[in-house]
């Protein structure tokens, strides 16, 4: 035998030893057409391995895993394939499974709903509230300073309390946004601004995004999603968060707040103004360039980055990742929406009416910020399709990072491209 063919076979024996339980599909870069027939295979299955696959949210297809599984849409969608041990094995917590992705036709995907006639004037008659409280005013209290370290600044670090409106705690009103505010150590010229929101249950801002930002010569700036008093600590703050934020010692979740009555009772009218304002605090910063703002957030603040952008057209780069609240309308066409999942079907009216005057699916056309979003193949919070029709119904340059085998967050490719889209745009990268 040649020493070339002993050589093959023996890289051959080396890859099968030590492969890993991976899946893979046929579809090109993940992408398919209608009509085309996507291949579904696994190696190095657990054993008595089964599969699942699902179309939009739906099952179309299960069983035993012993062969690649085909499959053929004919509409546009979302495939999702897992491989998975059927049992968890002693010791482990969570059975074994992989999962990936296909997007099919996804320049066809538009939003289920449209935008309400008077969606500019409902969200312009609050802004007009929140425009009555001066930024100006907030309350700012020195927290400490940070070394510049490799970083070109070091950051002065501020906690801020700013009022939204006259609202009071526990009500669904904007009352005051929180966080942080950090500013470049030493830094003279004019800075941008790089404002970060928050996913769901999250009940405090971070302060290391709102420094490392400033680190990088801007301002960084980053906000509580929800008015919890600063005051408030241990059970009584557990116990306003359950009763005051959630209901009902919980059983009632803020995101269900107010939906099955009118857009004005929704929670999401108050969070939305403490993001306006939060701007509008960074903007009032005299530090600022005048020029530019990023706004990043993940899930509930990717959905928050593009209603800032929405509500604040100064606004120029956008960065959400995985973002929620897309497409609230999906499953009344029998695709999966995004979280928070107010609508089930088509019969659940109320809704899926007041759910279209926080979408940022119907947001997205009136929106000329550069948009750079991450989308996550297997994500089931917040889903590709529901993703993708906000990104196909935006209106200023756009564009996407479809991941691989990531559901409901980020990757490595993610952070660094997302990172370098906002320094670059902002002007503090060539």
């Amino acid at each position: 035998m040649k020493k070339s063919t002993i050589l093959l076979l023996s890289i051959f024996a080396c890859s099968t030893i030590f492969a890993e339980f991976a899946v893979s599909n046929s579809a090109k870069e993940n992408i398919a057409k209608i009509g085309e027939t996507i291949e579904f295979s696994a190696v190095d299955t657990p054993e008595d391995a089964h599969f699942e696959l699902k179309q939009n949210g739906k099952r179309v297809s299960s069983g035993q895993y012993s062969e690649p599984v085909k499959f053929t849409a004919e509409i546009p969608a979302w495939l999702e394939f897992k491989v998975f041990a059927p049992k968890i094995k002693e010791g482990e917590k969570k059975r074994e499974e992989k999962a990936c992705g296909v997007v099919v036709a996804p320049e066809k995907l538009k939003p289920a709903t449209t935008a309400p006639k008077d969606l500019d004037k409902f969200w312009n008659a609050y802004k007009k509230e929140v425009e009555k409280q001066s930024p100006k005013k907030a309350k700012l209290t020195k927290i400490r300073d940070f070394n510049a370290d490799k970083s070109p600044y070091g950051a002065e670090l501020y906690r801020f309390e700013v009022k939204v409106d006259n609202a009071e705690y526990g009500s669904i009103g904007g009352v005051v946004a929180d966080g942080y505010i950090a500013i470049p150590i030493g830094k003279e010229e004019k800075m941008p601004i790089v404002a970060t929101f928050y996913g769901a249950g999250s009940y405090s801002a971070d302060l290391r995004d709102a420094v490392n930002f400033a680190k990088e010569g801007a301002i960084g700036i980053s906000m509580n999603p929800h008015a919890i008093s600063p005051d408030l600590k241990d059970e009584a703050r557990k116990e306003y968060i359950d009763n005051k934020v959630h209901l009902d010692g919980g059983k009632i979740p803020y995101r269900n707040r107010g939906i099955t009555e009118t857009p004005q009772d929704v929670y999401f009218t108050g969070m939305f103004k403490r993001v306006y304002q939060t701007l509008r605090l960074a903007m009032s910063r005299p530090e600022w360039d005048k020029r530019n703002i990023a706004v990043r957030g993940f899930s509930q603040g990717g959905a928050q980055t593009i209603v800032a952008a929405y509500l604040c057209p100064k606004v120029n780069v956008i960065t959400p990742l995985c973002p929620a609240m897309c497409d609230n309308g999906g499953e009344s066409i029998k695709r999966r929406s995004g979280w928070p999942d107010w609508v089930h079907n088509e019969t659940m009216t109320t809704q899926l009416e007041n759910g279209r005057y926080f979408d940022p699916a119907l947001m997205a056309s009136k929106i000329k910020a550069k948009m750079y979003v991450g989308i996550g193949l297997i994500d089931n919070t917040c889903s590709p399709t529901a993703v993708t029709s906000m990104f196909n119904n935006y209106a200023g340059k756009k564009q996407k990072l479809y991941m691989q085998g990531v559901g409901h967050g980020w990757n490595d490719e993610w952070s660094k491209t997302e990172k370098d889209f906002i320094l670059t745009n902002i002007g503090l990268k060539k």
